[in-house]
Formats: structure tokens, C-alpha cells, sequence
């Protein structure tokens, strides 16, 4: 029988095996992308294997409502699910589960860079009071808001670093239809969001 792997000093591999359990062999994932993985599975609840399809996997999350923490953003578990394809499944093991989250996250890494942007200016949104009923709504939610900060490594050169309000507004009312409203939860928020988002341009310096 295999012995457990040793983690010896690597702390990042360290918590993994503490949020998902013993492994018995390391999985094939760079030392790099470890963050992002832990990033993916802290929030998730122990998982049993194998898992054989996305179906079971929701259940054992907690179903499609259940909203988990990705990169500091609250998204509901079905999204994360949704981005992996049939013959991801069965997951036979931990090792297996951790090896496909990274996979999923190569082959997103624009969605994942966008996750990690409203991760990043979400402690900078106001409060908002839900379900949200219309663009009206959003706008006085922001009404107290005078600009966010737009200071990420991954924006391109002479981006902008502050959005102003009227910028704010302005992309609201442009973006933000009828077609979008109710809005019932923050989770359901950054999810309509992320779609929205990559039809906007970025605001460069004057």
C-alpha cells in the first residue's frame, strides 16, 4: 500500500492536504498555482470520492444556491461547476479533484482574472439592499460613491487609476438593461457582472 506523501516544509501543499484530506500521492500541480486552487476549494464543504458526475458534485457542495467564496467574491456553487466539462467526471480522488480545478482554471484564466478584479474592488462597493428591481436601484446605491480604484498589475498600460463617478454611472446606465433586473442576491450581482463586464472598455489617462 502507498504511503501517505510527506509534506515536510511546503505550507501551501500543507493546507491543501488539511482542506481536502489525506493524499496519497502529490498532485501534478505547480507550486503557483496553488494559491488559485486553494482559492477555488477553501469554501467548499469535505467532499467523498468518487464523484461521478457535475450533478453529484452540486449536491455535495450544497446545491445550486449554495454560495461559496471564490477570490474573496461570493459566486454560487453552480458556476463553478458549470465551467467543467462531462469528461472531467468521475473525480476518483482528492489528488484527481485538485488536478482538474487546476486544469479548469488554466483553460479560464480570463474568467479567473475577472473573478480576482471584482475580488479585488469589492471591499470598495456599496452596501446594497436586495432583490434589485432596476437600474434606478443600482444608481442610488452608488449615489455616495465619488470613484473606485482601478490599480491592478493586469490592467493594460495608461489604464486609468481611479473610475470616476460619473464614469460609474455612466457605464450603469449603458450596461445594465431591463433584460438584467430582478437582481435577488450579491451572488446573483457578480455573476450577471462578470458577463457584462468584458463588453466595457477601460478608461485610459487624458
Amino acid at each position: 500500500m502507498a504511503s501517505q506523501v510527506q509534506v515536510r516544509d511546503d505550507s501551501k501543499m500543507a493546507v491543501l492536504f488539511k482542506e481536502l484530506g489525506p493524499m496519497r500521492h502529490r498532485p501534478l500541480v505547480g507550486i503557483k498555482q496553488m494559491n488559485d486552487v486553494l482559492a477555488v476549494v477553501a469554501d467548499l464543504p469535505a467532499l467523498a470520492y468518487p464523484i461521478r458526475s457535475a450533478g453529484e458534485l452540486i449536491d455535495m457542495i450544497g446545491g445550486r444556491g449554495r454560495v461559496i467564496d471564490i477570490f474573496g467574491v461570493p459566486m454560487q456553487a453552480a458556476m463553478l461547476v458549470r465551467g467543467m466539462p462531462a469528461h472531467y467526471f468521475p473525480i476518483v480522488s482528492a489528488e484527481n479533484f485538485v488536478e482538474k480545478i487546476a486544469e479548469l482554471l488554466r483553460r479560464s484564466r480570463g474568467t479567473v482574472n475577472m473573478v480576482k478584479e471584482l475580488g479585488r474592488i469589492r471591499p470598495h462597493l456599496p452596501k446594497m439592499r436586495f432583490p434589485l428591481h432596476s437600474v434606478d436601484d443600482v444608481l442610488h446605491a452608488f449615489a455616495s460613491v465619488e470613484s473606485l480604484p482601478a490599480t491592478s498589475p493586469r490592467l493594460p498600460p495608461g489604464h486609468q487609476m481611479t473610475v470616476s463617478a460619473a464614469q460609474i454611472r455612466a457605464w450603469i446606465t449603458e450596461r445594465m438593461k431591463p433584460e438584467v433586473f430582478p437582481i435577488h442576491s450579491e451572488a446573483e450581482l457578480y455573476a450577471k457582472a462578470m458577463r457584462l463586464i468584458p463588453q466595457g472598455r477601460h478608461p485610459r489617462r487624458r
